[in-house]
């Protein structure tokens, strides 16, 4: 029996799309209930705290633990990251993997080496340790779901980039920032909708 009580939740994954194909990812992750916890931003400048140096150096483990992933750019905010995902080839087993037989679909959580499951063990893992850090053990780190946009053009690679970079320089507007009352979409909405595929 469903609960109407409950927030109906609608997937923001693209319908029918295989998300372990080669390709660029741009991702966004959000601290629990946006919280405030990797560092601050002063002019400009960001300064990491133990968490949020914990959070990089798990950031770039992902890409060190697995054969053809590669995070091309990222930045982390005080209380999210954004980060392009780079997908080289259809991820596949390493020498000393049991084999095992193909199945219809993953029993529980997104397939192996697709974005979700990579998103999903960054998550778990940076957790884990900023966990123990703050002796939280168990504690929701991050926002339930992320943001994804697969990108499809040379040109919104590029805009990207160029958002990621200076994105320290836009905390003061960024609708993350608990601080900000500005409501109006960034020049981030523009990029991504004009990156859509077309009919």
């Amino acid at each position: 029996m469903q609960d109407d009580s409950l927030p109906k939740r609608r997937s923001i994954r693209l319908r029918g799309y295989d998300y372990s194909l080669p390709g660029a990812y741009f991702l966004t992750l959000c601290a629990h209930q946006r919280e405030i916890l990797f560092g601050e931003i002063v002019k400009g400048q960001l300064t990491l705290n133990q968490f949020g140096r914990t959070v990089r150096e798990e950031l770039l483990r992902t890409a060190e633990l697995r054969a053809g992933v590669q995070i091309e750019c990222f930045v982390i905010m005080p209380n999210h990251i954004h980060f392009v995902l780079v997908l080289h080839k259809t991820l596949q087993s390493k020498a000393g993997d049991l084999p095992v037989a193909p199945t219809a679909r993953s029993p529980r959580g997104p397939g192996s080496g697709t974005v979700g499951a990579i998103i999903a063990q960054f998550k778990a893992a940076s957790a884990r340790r900023v966990n123990q850090l703050r002796g939280t053990l168990g504690a929701p780190l991050w926002q339930r779901n992320y943001y994804e946009h697969v990108i499809r053009t040379p040109k919104a690679f590029a805009q990207i980039q160029r958002y990621i970079a200076e994105n320290l320089l836009r905390w003061a507007y960024d609708h993350e920032n608990p601080a900000c009352d500005r409501k109006e979409a960034d020049d981030l909405h523009s990029i991504l909708s004009a990156d859509k595929p077309q009919p």
